[in-house]
């Protein structure tokens, strides 16, 4: 209740908990403050304020007050940041650099530019409809190109038919059935693998908890689904790996993935299984790429020529000792638009060792006219086009087989390295086209093939070769499921 107006003002406070009047509380005013005095109620401890109108200065005096509070506070910029002229610079001592809002595009507004907003998200829109004018002369002919996206890969692994989950899943049974169907496991297992002779009866659990087995009729032993798989492998006891497990290791193998990573992708797989599958794995695929890859020539069609490129790279180099050097090397040949028809020959490791210069490098030797003699008589034709670099024993060709390079060295006047130019061709029938010269296509691939044996040691040759073979499959599957392409590649190895 209040009882006066004045410098000091007599409240009477009612404390909530008493439902009765404690005393007065006079409200004391001190410059701009109040404080209560020792009387006030301290379960209450309320505050309360007074200020008369006579004390308050006017509305604008007090905003002229924040405004030069406000200016005393604020650090002032120097004047060549905010825009102003730029003083005399210190030195030793860099001036910072302002950023400029880059210049609007035309038909827009100063501020719309493509840094952000509306305008920026349009861009990426249509940034894809862009497309570069078509060259006059594809470098892959027409009759060569195989439609198809080219981003399909990113979809395959998530389209492919089996998951590595749903294998871990399976029941033992159902995933035999299943590998079986799909080719990873023999499905003509007839003969006894212990005694050769006897004949295999059906598939049988050995007991309540153990696994599916089939009997011999004449030794009385059992035979799993996979003994003599040339991947899987058949343990027991504290080494054993259930089924499950080593078709998941087999799939991650199949698309690729580090075999590093497997025992933190698959849970209770141990090193020493994750090692031996993969390479089984390897060693299989290596010999069916092996072999396969005879079928592959180029020519020997009518019409259009078959065009295609030649090229070598070198992989790893090993010290022999006497200061001499072993290098692996592949030459490899694929036609312009198709996949499968990568085809890589390794290099004789007699014809791969070099000397030691003075200073201590090292070079590998060139390619000799004998060695690619041996390879062209075998897989190009009358009909070919063969594409190479500036390597001068590429310029021997068989008979009706034509030929281009083009060197990829930097000559007097040229500011940069040519890898591709337009050349003039006359065909059987005396008909002139047009193809492009270079080895783009091999040499994108040279790149993939380099990191596939990333950290293996030169010392361990057949590992070396193996992980080429590998991505040399892979090269040759594209998008394809490769979880079906292993059940083929296994499937391959009885029937050889």
């Amino acid at each position: 209740m209040h009882m006066g107006v004045g410098r000091t003002c007599m409240f009477f406070l009612c404390c909530s908990r008493a439902q009765s009047i404690v005393g007065v509380v006079p409200l004391v005013r001190f410059g701009f403050a109040y404080v209560t005095s020792p009387l006030a109620c301290s379960s209450c401890a309320m505050a309360m304020k007074y200020v008369p109108k006579k004390h308050k200065a006017p509305a604008a005096k007090r905003e002229q007050q924040k405004r030069s509070e406000h200016k005393k506070s604020a650090v002032k910029a120097p004047a060549w940041v905010a825009g102003g002229s730029s003083p005399k610079p210190r030195i030793g001592k860099a001036l910072k650099k302002v950023f400029r809002r880059p210049a609007a595009a035309p038909g827009r507004g100063s501020q719309q530019s493509n840094k952000h907003g509306f305008f920026l998200m349009a861009d990426r829109e249509t940034k894809h409809l862009k497309k570069r004018p078509a060259a006059p002369t594809p470098y892959v002919p027409k009759q060569q190109q195989v439609p198809g996206d080219k981003r399909s890969m990113r979809e395959a692994s998530g389209n492919g038919l089996v998951k590595c989950e749903t294998l871990l899943k399976m029941g033992e049974k159902s995933l035999i059935m299943a590998l079986r169907k799909g080719g990873h496991l023999d499905a003509d297992q007839k003969n006894c693998f212990h005694c050769k002779k006897g004949k295999l009866g059906i598939l049988k659990r050995r007991s309540k908890k153990g696994s599916w087995a089939s009997r011999c009729g004449s030794c009385k032993k059992w035979t799993s689904p996979h003994h003599g798989s040339p991947v899987f492998m058949v343990s027991w006891g504290s080494a054993h790996v259930p089924l499950q497990k080593q078709a998941a290791i087999l799939h991650c193998a199949a698309w690729g993935l580090p075999q590093s990573k497997i025992p933190a992708v698959i849970e209770g797989v141990k090193r020493f299984a994750v090692e031996r599958i993969f390479s089984n794995w390897r060693r299989t695929l290596a010999a069916h790429v092996e072999k396969n890859q005879d079928k592959i020539t180029f020519g020997g069609v009518e019409g259009a020529p078959d065009e295609f490129e030649v090229d070598k790279a070198v992989w790893r180099k090993q010290d022999i000792g006497d200061g001499k050097v072993e290098w692996t090397e592949f030459v490899g040949l694929k036609r312009r638009g198709d996949r499968a028809s990568l085809y890589l020959d390794r290099r004789d490791p007699k014809h791969s060792v070099s000397s030691r210069a003075e200073n201590g490098r090292a070079v590998p030797p060139p390619f000799s006219k004998p060695e690619w003699k041996t390879i062209s008589d075998k897989r190009v034709f009358k009909g070919a086009l063969a594409h190479s670099d500036g390597a001068p024993v590429y310029r021997t060709q068989p008979d009706g087989v034509l030929h281009d390079s083009i060197s990829h060295m930097r000559r007097r006047g040229q500011k940069k390295p040519q890898f591709t130019k337009t050349t003039t061709h006359a065909d059987a029938s005396g008909q002139s086209f047009k193809a492009v010269a270079g080895t783009q296509s091999l040499d994108g691939w040279w790149g993939h093939g380099k990191a596939a044996t990333k950290g293996v040691n030169a010392r361990y040759d057949t590992s070396v070769s193996q992980r080429v073979r590998e991505a040399q499959w892979a090269h040759w599957v594209g998008n394809r499921d490769r979880w079906v392409e292993a059940g083929r590649v296994i499937s391959w190895i009885p029937e050889s």
